[in-house]
Parts: C-alpha cells; sequence; structure tokens
C-alpha cells in the first residue's frame, strides 16, 4: 500500500455530505403534520382575504359573465390541484422559464450526480429571475435563481454546489407541501396585486420630500383631526334642530294669530 490515493478537500467533503444528507429517503420525525399547520396558519389570512376580493369582483360583473368566470376559475384551479399544466403555471404566475441552451448543457453534470442519490423523474428545471437560490413550487417543479445560473456558468460555484441545491429542491418536494401552491398562488392574485400596488406606490411617494412628510407626521394630523371636533356642535347636529324648529313653530303660530299680518 506503498501508493496513497490523495484524500477530498474539506470542501469536496462538506458538499458531499450536503448531498446524501438530504437524500429524501423518509421525512424527519413530526415535520409532516408540523409543517403543514404552520404552513396553513400562514397562508390562511392571504386566501381569506382574495376569496373576499374576488366575491367583490365577481359580484360587479353581469350574471352571465360572473357565471363563466366562477367556473372558469374553478376549473382551472382543480387542473393546477391535481398537477396539470404546471409549467405553463409557472410560466405565468412566477415569470420561469427553461434554462438556456448552454446553461441546460452545463447543468446536466450537476444532474447526473443528484440522480446517483435521488430519483429525478419528472423533475423539471425553471429559472426565475428573482427569489430564493433554490425553490420548488406544484409536484414537479424546481425553481433556480438566475444568479446561481450565472454564478455556475461563470466558475463561481461548483457542480457539487448546484447539485446540493437542486437535492435540497427535490426535498422540498417531497416534504414541503408543495402541491397546492401554485393553485394557491392564483387564488391570490388580486390580494397580490392590490398589495404591489400599495407597496409600490409608497416606494413612489417616499422619493418625493413632501410626501415623505406627510407620511411621517401622519400621526400628528390624525391626532388634531380626532381632537378638533371635541366641544365644538356640528352647524346640523341634534340640538340645532331640535332648536330650529322650536323657533319656526313658534313665529308660525304667532302669524297665523288674529291682527297679524303675514309677511
Amino acid at each position: 500500500m506503498s501508493a496513497s490515493r490523495r484524500s477530498p478537500s474539506h470542501r469536496q467533503e462538506q458538499l458531499l455530505g450536503a448531498v446524501t444528507a438530504i437524500k429524501p429517503t423518509s421525512p424527519p420525525p413530526g415535520r409532516d403534520v408540523k409543517g403543514a399547520l404552520i404552513k396553513a396558519a400562514s397562508a390562511l389570512p392571504h386566501l381569506i382575504i382574495a376569496g373576499l376580493l374576488w366575491l367583490v369582483f365577481i359580484a360587479a360583473l353581469p350574471p352571465t359573465i360572473g357565471v363563466g368566470v366562477t367556473v372558469l376559475g374553478a376549473s382551472v384551479l382543480a387542473l393546477l390541484a391535481v398537477g396539470v399544466a404546471e409549467g405553463l403555471a409557472v410560466r405565468i404566475l412566477l415569470a420561469a422559464r427553461r434554462p438556456t441552451p448552454e446553461a441546460a448543457r452545463r447543468l446536466v453534470v450537476p444532474l447526473r450526480l443528484v440522480a446517483d442519490w435521488v430519483d429525478v423523474s419528472g423533475i423539471q428545471l425553471r429559472v426565475v429571475a428573482r427569489g430564493r437560490p433554490v425553490d420548488a413550487a406544484g409536484r414537479r417543479q424546481i425553481l433556480v435563481a438566475q444568479e446561481v445560473v450565472d454564478a455556475y456558468l461563470a466558475g463561481r460555484v461548483t457542480d457539487r454546489d448546484v447539485a446540493a441545491l437542486i437535492v435540497h429542491g427535490i426535498g422540498r418536494l417531497r416534504w414541503g407541501r408543495t402541491r397546492f401552491d401554485l393553485a394557491g398562488l392564483l387564488w391570490t392574485v388580486p390580494w397580490d396585486f392590490i398589495r404591489g400596488l400599495v407597496v409600490g406606490t409608497g416606494r413612489l411617494l417616499a422619493w418625493v420630500p413632501l410626501g415623505r412628510f406627510a407620511w411621517q407626521t401622519r400621526a400628528i394630523f390624525l391626532k388634531v383631526s380626532a381632537q378638533a371636533p371635541c366641544g365644538i356642535a356640528p352647524p346640523y347636529s341634534r340640538a340645532n334642530f331640535r332648536n330650529q324648529s322650536r323657533t319656526r313653530l313658534r313665529s308660525y303660530s304667532l302669524s297665523t294669530q288674529p291682527g297679524v299680518a303675514l309677511a
């Protein structure tokens, strides 16, 4: 045994351990129920608000169009819930796209590493412009951030790094309860649109000096407006109306007495 094999570097051992440690054989104990409850509790307020917005929107439509929109929306939600047309859904809802030919050719190497440890049959790899380094959606969609792909093509990320990320995404598909994420994302489109519009408007007004000043001093104006009516009777309050009515009745009774000329 004179010829000794060169031991792998510490970084390679860490990456190899990252790939093997999260091999999706069975979910961690208690992760299935606890994770599902936490995810349902966090998504429930958004689902309720979006449902109310859908009701308002459908009620504003003519009856025939409202029924058509309801049937069409329910059909699309059912298809997404059973895993149909997930590729088209992530392209529309998440702006995900296929990797470029060069990126697809380079990603074959980490995918082969992943295939040695987990089952990758049916998995579809997509690239998103922003978000987490790796995420999962639906039943088969692995979403890799564009910055990760750019770093891999530039040589700043190794094959094992990308393989570890992909395995992590597969683990989210197996244990993360992502099969209904696309249906939930479609359901919350009205709420996401309104929330994005409000946040974008606030960021736009933040660049205006007076707009920022008005937003920062909003508490002062609200306090002044709340205290201003205290002790001041409005012009058409119930007491003023009662006094005016008594005055009119008194003048009417005087004007109808004999010997009093009507104006």
